[in-house]
């Protein structure tokens, strides 16, 4: 998916919570009333969001890489394939059919937006660094670090080496003694966990490549990564923000092991046969 092909309503949605006030004030503008925002010129626009025009420059710059003109007619364009979603709140009269089908609408607009932030020659580049590393070394906390063990036992279905690092000391330990031929993958919503970025910036040091999950492209974690993948939210509740996150980052490392098993079957390296073979040798038999 190029970048200019990517959904900027999606994108707008997916940072709201890492944007300046300047910016967060000019994305409502934008995502509240796109239909009468593009109607705008960036006089109006900076007056409706009660900004300079100079920060709508910026800002168009920074999320739509064009200018006011430009990110008008991108919005445009994208009009169509924008829904205002319903709102994520659910109150105690509703029954759990209900909140069933909330989650589903959700969760799945939540993948929709991973989808679209995340370009198939990034993830292409991911997997190809996975396979060709001698030693993958997972950090997360959290909500993140389930998504992060989830991946390692993935990883390992596959036969790579991969290991999580749970422990935030040991990660920055573990971290200073990695080659150039190993990679570390972390992961974290707000990309400002300070832990995360102390091992992960020990492992830039040693010239280890870095593969961050974020759902914030322009967070400190992103800026020291050489691949950054996007885990976005719907956007409808931010009391559920986290938990869509979370599967997000699980949908899109499940993703990536789905082409890392194609990869893998098709130079017959795929070990999951002998992996599956030790994994049911502990299991009780009838």
């Amino acid at each position: 998916m190029e970048a200019n092909k990517q959904n900027l309503y999606e994108k707008l949605s997916a940072h709201l919570d890492f944007m300046s006030i300047a910016e967060y004030k000019i994305a409502s503008s934008i995502l509240t009333n796109p239909q009468i925002f593009i109607t705008y010129s960036i006089a109006e626009a900076a007056g409706v969001a009660r900004v300079s025009q100079g920060s709508i420059n910026n800002f168009c710059q920074k999320y739509a890489g064009c200018g006011f003109a430009a990110m008008k007619l991108l919005l445009s364009s994208q009009l169509s394939e924008y829904r205002k979603s319903e709102s994520g709140n659910i109150g105690q009269e509703d029954c759990f059919a209900g909140i069933f089908r909330q989650n589903i609408r959700d969760t799945s607009q939540a993948f929709q937006s991973t989808a679209e932030l995340n370009q198939s020659e990034t993830l292409i580049r991911v997997a190809d660094r996975i396979l060709c590393a001698k030693r993958i070394e997972l950090y997360g906390v959290f909500h993140s670090g389930l998504a992060a063990n989830s991946f390692c036992y993935e990883l390992l279905q596959l036969g790579l080496p991969a290991v999580y690092v749970s422990d935030m000391l040991t990660c920055s330990v573990s971290a200073t003694m990695l080659s150039p031929d190993s990679l570390v993958i972390a992961f974290s919503s707000s990309g400002k966990t300070k832990e995360i970025i102390d091992a992960v910036s020990l492992a830039r040091h040693n010239q280890v490549g870095i593969i961050s999950v974020t759902s914030n492209a322009y967070s400190p974690l992103a800026k020291l990564s050489d691949e950054v993948l996007i885990s976005a939210a719907s956007g409808n509740s931010s009391g559920r923000r986290s938990n869509e996150i979370r599967l997000s980052q699980l949908f899109l490392t499940d993703v990536i092991c789905r082409y890392l098993r194609s990869q893998l079957d098709a130079t017959g390296a795929n070990k999951n046969k002998q992996v599956k073979e030790i994994l049911s040798s502990h299991n009780v038999q009838d």
